[in-house]
C-alpha cells in the first residue's frame, strides 16, 4: 500500500493510504476533543456540535448537505468519542474534490440555527432515553465513573438531558472556537485517493485555532464497587476493570493477545467456562481501552442476580489458571486469530481510514499492516502473564453492577 504524509501551512495533519485496486475513497476529519474535555455543566456540547454541523452552514441547507453525497451515491456521517470527534465521508474517488468541501463547509461555516438547535436538543434527547433504557451501557458508565472518579474520562458522551438542553447557541460557538485545533486535527483518507490532490482539494484550510493542550490529569483512586438498581429489568448486568497504560504503550500487542484469549469470541476462556462449561451466562466478553494518557481493560457479562457471585468466582478462577500457565498452542491460536481478524477487517476502507487517524493522533507514525502483525508474532505467553498480573488485584479494580434487585458481593 502507499502511504503519504503532509502537514498544512496551519498544523493539519493529511494521512493516506492508497489502494488501486478499489473506486471509493473513505475520508475523515479527525479533531483531537472529546467529552472528556468537557466540564460537567457543558457535557454534551462536544456531541451536540457534531450534530449540528449537518444542520446548516453559511453555503448549505440540512437538505443540501443530505444529498452533498447520498445524491452520489456516497454518506456522509459524524461520531464523538471520549476523547476524539469525527467528521467522516465515503465516495466513489472522481467526488473527491466534492466531498472535501463539503467537510470544509462543515467545519469551517456552521451557523448553529437557533431553531435547529432546539430540534436537535429533542433529538439527542431521545438518544439519550434510548441509552439510559439500555442496562449494558449504564453499566459501562458506571465502570468508567469507578475507575475514573471525579474526572472528565467518567462524563457520557451524550450528556445528560437536562445539561444539553441548557447549552445555548453561542456556547457552541465558542466551545468550538476552544477545542477544535489545526495542530489536533488529522485529516486521513484510503482508498483510490492522489495524497496530492487531497492535499491541494484541502488549500482551503480550516479556520480553527493553531493549537491546544488537553490539561486534565488523572484522579489518584478509583471506586471499588458501584451498583445501580433498576427494578424494571430482569438480568443483572456487570462490568469488571482495571486501569491500564496508554495507547502509545508497546504492551498494547500483549493486551490484544490477552483479550483474545479471555473473552473475544466462543473460543476464549471465558465463553467456554462461563457459557459452554457451567451454563451461567448468555453474553460474556472481555473488552479494552486505551486513550492518549491511560486506558482499562475489563471483562462484561449479564447474569441472573442470584448467580453473580458463582460466575465471580468462575471467572477469578479462570483468571488464575492464565496467570499461571498458558499453553503453547492456546497462544499461538489466540495470535492467529487476531491477526486473522485484523488482516478480515482492513479489507474495509473506511476502517483503513480510521487506523491511520488514530495511529497519527496517538503515535505520531504510521505503523503498518505488516509491522503490526510482527509485533503480534513477537508477543510471548511471559509478556501476557505481566500484565495480567497488575488486573483485577486489590488498589486495582473497580467492579460495577446494574441489577433489578439487591447484589451482594462476597
Amino acid at each position: 500500500m502507499d502511504y503519504s504524509r503532509d502537514t498544512l501551512p496551519g498544523g493539519v495533519r493529511v494521512v493516506t493510504e492508497r489502494i488501486d485496486h478499489v473506486r471509493s475513497v473513505a475520508l475523515g476529519v479527525w479533531i483531537d476533543s472529546g467529552s472528556r474535555d468537557e466540564t460537567t455543566g457543558l457535557n454534551g456540547i462536544s456531541h451536540l456540535i457534531e450534530h449540528m454541523v449537518f444542520k446548516g452552514t453559511k453555503n448549505r441547507s440540512a437538505k443540501e448537505i443530505a444529498l452533498s453525497l447520498e445524491s452520489l451515491g456516497g454518506s456522509l456521517d459524524g461520531f464523538t468519542s471520549k476523547e476524539l470527534t469525527c467528521y467522516h465521508a465515503r465516495f466513489l474517488d472522481e467526488h473527491l474534490h466534492i466531498a472535501c468541501d463539503v467537510l470544509l463547509d462543515l467545519l469551517n461555516n456552521p451557523v448553529f440555527d437557533q431553531d435547529s438547535l432546539e430540534k436537535e436538543k429533542g433529538v439527542i434527547a431521545e438518544e439519550i432515553k434510548s441509552y439510559y433504557d439500555t442496562p449494558e451501557d449504564i453499566v459501562f458508565d458506571l465502570l468508567f465513573r469507578a475507575l475514573f472518579p471525579d474526572h472528565p474520562l467518567s462524563l457520557n458522551v451524550l450528556g445528560k438531558e437536562g445539561d444539553v438542553r441548557r447549552i445555548h447557541r453561542k456556547e457552541l460557538a465558542d466551545y468550538m472556537d476552544a477545542h477544535y485545533a489545526q495542530a489536533n486535527t488529522v485529516v486521513a483518507a484510503a482508498g483510490n485517493v492522489d495524497h496530492h490532490e487531497l492535499v491541494k482539494c484541502l488549500k482551503k484550510g480550516f479556520d480553527f485555532r493553531p493549537s491546544r493542550v488537553r490539561a486534565n490529569r488523572l484522579p489518584a483512586g478509583i471506586t471499588p464497587v458501584v451498583i445501580e438498581e433498576k427494578p424494571q429489568i430482569s438480568q443483572a448486568h456487570v462490568a469488571i476493570g482495571s486501569r491500564i497504560f496508554r495507547y502509545r504503550d508497546t504492551r498494547r500487542y500483549p493486551l490484544l493477545v490477552l483479550n483474545q484469549i479471555l473473552g473475544s469470541g466462543m473460543s476464549s476462556r471465558l465463553f467456554q467456562r462461563l457459557r459452554e462449561d457451567e451454563g451461567l451466562v448468555y453474553t460474556v466478553s472481555s473488552f479494552a481501552e486505551l486513550f492518549s494518557d491511560t486506558g482499562l481493560f475489563g471483562i462484561y457479562f449479564a447474569i441472573d442476580p442470584k448467580n453473580v457471585n458463582r460466575t465471580f468466582d468462575n471467572l477469578k478462577d479462570e483468571v488464575s489458571k492464565v496467570r499461571r500457565e498458558i499453553p503453547t498452542q492456546e497462544l499461538l491460536d489466540a495470535k492467529s486469530s487476531l491477526k486473522g481478524s485484523i488482516v478480515i477487517s482492513l479489507e474495509s476502507t473506511t476502517q483503513r481510514m480510521m487506523r491511520l487517524a488514530r495511529g497519527e493522533l496517538y503515535l505520531s507514525e504510521y505503523v503498518s499492516l505488516d509491522e503490526t502483525l510482527e509485533q503480534i508474532d513477537r508477543v510471548t505467553g511471559e509478556a501476557v502473564q505481566e500484565i495480567l498480573a497488575d488486573l483485577f488485584v486489590e488498589g486495582n479494580q473497580s467492579i460495577a453492577i446494574v441489577s433489578p434487585t439487591p447484589v451482594s458481593l462476597q
